[in-house]
């Protein structure tokens, strides 16, 4: 049996990103463990379902893009006379929008265990391809009554086989499936259930270790909903891969946070993983919208707690604001965005994305608006705008907040903070690809390969004029971005130092943080290496004192390149930004 899956995405340079298939190496993996005998092979096009031969279509749906996949699944249907198979957050949230088609199957839930024991028993059939029933976890229409299986059982975590066909250079991976939170315009509890289940750190290590001595990978993306749980498995994460020795070179680009959870304690933590973004999706500042949004369970001072925790040990943080919910007034809504912009350029905030408040099927805001009639199982889901790096507002989408702040002035304030852009529209309300939205509060930084690649060839440029050990100014999150070329320094990085007192003291991958007069104690430094991307031309500033005549002051990017570019709004340029060797 072949078994071809596709997801619909927005955005065609998506295909090119494992991470938006994430779900589905995970189903093919448990599937070619528990039910070798059906081929599995993920698709990017509705071309490329039809050239695949497929014995059984499967689909994962997500809402704004399912009147999308419902006319794809009409056009099928000229071709194609086999099972269609339903999945998704959006079928799992609505399965009432399931197609009435005899051969349409609604997988409600986790797929791994619902779509393996209903291919079994598919399988059993002496005549083929034959329906199989409602088996857990699944629902189909018998005449005008969807008709649900048992509720399928919850996957161990713990046992679940790594997602298959996964890249080298960043594996992407989940390790918490569960939300203990009912934030109202969310819907993850209400699709993955309020049952937290947690890979342990053990096991989280044991993974990242595999992949690293088996494929070379350093870099991890955790894709987890909320990967911060439980504090304590995050210190035993660190000391596991501090006691394994690799806890220096393994990177960890993102992990999603609940901003309450943010103490010092964990931001240091975070620090000491390498972790360089932490996402929090706080969408306001206003204590009243925060509350309609999180019940209670965050308010304003955590945000500002963990604003202050990541910046001082150099975690960088990614936000999102959701601006236009229900009763929100236009006094609120500035005050969301000025918070946000007083705090982006201070503070270690990478960027932060704005979203226009949905009410996402499956969430209490969604229930709240069918019952008042204001979205429906046949609506146009399309209208639900959710993919942030499109700017979709000048197409028909959806707003429940007309009453208090009209669509009109909602776009208008948009545009007075330069959140909304000419030239970075869709066109086409119905075209499913865009233009990117180039966000105004967005830092502009190097890449890491970039950065890590110049530090060496300056490292190499000083081994081959001088070659003294050289001390690293700067503790920051650019220094935590370099440090696998500090740790392949040709020369002896003799300490990393910084003039900040609330940094001094804690350890930086294998050097502890030390302060810049102690470096004077080391007679054997010749040169002192200047790690900022962001604010390298200042630091050169308060070095020139400090060095004098004894030290040499090496410089990754070309001085004042940086600042001159990002007043430009001109893009990183590796060539521009290299110093002649």
């Amino acid at each position: 049996m072949k078994l071809v899956l596709h997801k619909p995405l927005f955005r065609h340079q998506y295909h090119m990103e494992y991470r938006y298939y994430l779900g589905f190496g995970y189903l093919k993996a448990y599937l070619q463990q528990h039910l070798p005998e059906v081929q599995v092979e993920i698709v990017h096009s509705e071309q490329e379902i039809r050239e695949a031969r497929p014995d059984v279509i499967g689909f994962s749906t997500v809402s704004e893009m399912y009147t999308h996949v419902q006319a794809m699944h009409r056009r099928l249907r000229t071709w194609f006379d086999g099972l269609v198979l339903f999945g998704g957050p959006h079928m799992t949230a609505v399965p009432e929008t399931l197609p009435k088609d005899a051969k349409a199957v609604a997988f409600i839930g986790e797929g791994e265990v619902s779509v393996t024991q209903f291919l079994k028993r598919l399988l059993g059939k002496s005549n083929g391809l034959e329906m199989a029933g409602p088996s857990p976890g699944t629902g189909i229409w018998l005449g005008d009554e969807l008709v649900r299986g048992p509720a399928a059982e919850y996957v161990d975590i713990n046992t679940l086989p790594m997602p298959a066909d996964a890249p080298t250079a960043v594996f992407p991976f989940t390790t918490v499936r569960g939300c203990p939170y009912r934030c109202t315009h969310c819907v993850e509890s209400w699709t993955q259930g309020t049952k937290v289940r947690i890979l342990t750190a053990e096991g989280l290590a044991d993974m990242c270790v595999h992949r690293y001595e088996n494929y070379g990978t350093t870099v991890f993306e955790l894709l987890d909903d909320l990967f911060l749980v439980s504090a304590p498995r995050l210190f035993e994460l660190v000391d596991i891969l501090d006691k394994r020795g690799v806890i220096e070179r393994f990177e960890f680009i993102r992990l999603s946070l609940m901003a309450h959870m943010i103490t010092d304690k964990v931001a240091e933590a975070l620090s000491r993983l390498n972790v360089r973004l932490a996402g929090m999706g706080v969408e306001s500042a206003d204590p009243e919208i925060i509350r309609k949004f999180k019940g209670g369970a965050i308010k304003l001072d955590h945000i500002e707690s963990a604003i202050r925790n990541c910046t001082k040990y150099g975690v960088g943080i990614g936000a999102s604001m959701v601006l236009g919910y229900p009763g929100e007034s236009e006094e609120q809504m500035r005050r969301t965005i000025d918070f946000y912009a007083d705090r982006v350029f201070k503070t270690s905030f990478e960027f932060w994305e704005n979203y226009v408040c949905q009410p996402l099927p499956g969430s209490t805001l969604w229930k709240r608006a069918l019952d008042e009639n204001r979205v429906s199982f046949d609506m146009d889901f399309s209208t639900l705008r959710i993919d942030a790096d499109i700017n979709h507002f000048d197409t028909q989408w959806y707003y429940g907040n007309e009453e208090h702040v009209p669509r009109d002035r909602y776009v208008e304030i948009l545009k007075e903070y330069d959140l909304l852009r000419d030239g970075h529209f869709v066109k086409d309300r119905d075209a499913v690809s865009g233009e990117p939205k180039t966000d105004v509060f967005v830092r502009t930084y190097v890449p890491e390969n970039v950065a890590r690649r110049m530090t060496l060839q300056k490292l190499r440029a000083w081994k081959a004029a001088d070659g003294r050990p050289v001390a690293v100014f700067g503790a920051g999150r650019h220094t935590r971005k370099i440090m696998l070329a500090l740790i392949e320094s040709p020369v002896e990085i003799a300490c990393i130092c910084d003039d900040d007192p609330e940094i001094v003291g804690r350890r930086l991958g294998r050097w502890d943080v030390i302060a810049a007069e102690d470096m004077l104690a080391d007679p054997t430094i010749g040169a002192i290496l200047v790690s900022s991307d962001m604010r390298q031309d200042e630091l050169l500033d308060r070095l020139y004192p400090l060095a004098g005549d004894r030290y040499s002051l090496l410089t990754i990017y070309q001085p004042e390149e940086l600042s001159r570019r990002r007043a430009e709004g001109k893009a990183i340029d590796e060539a521009q930004l290299a110093l002649a060797h």
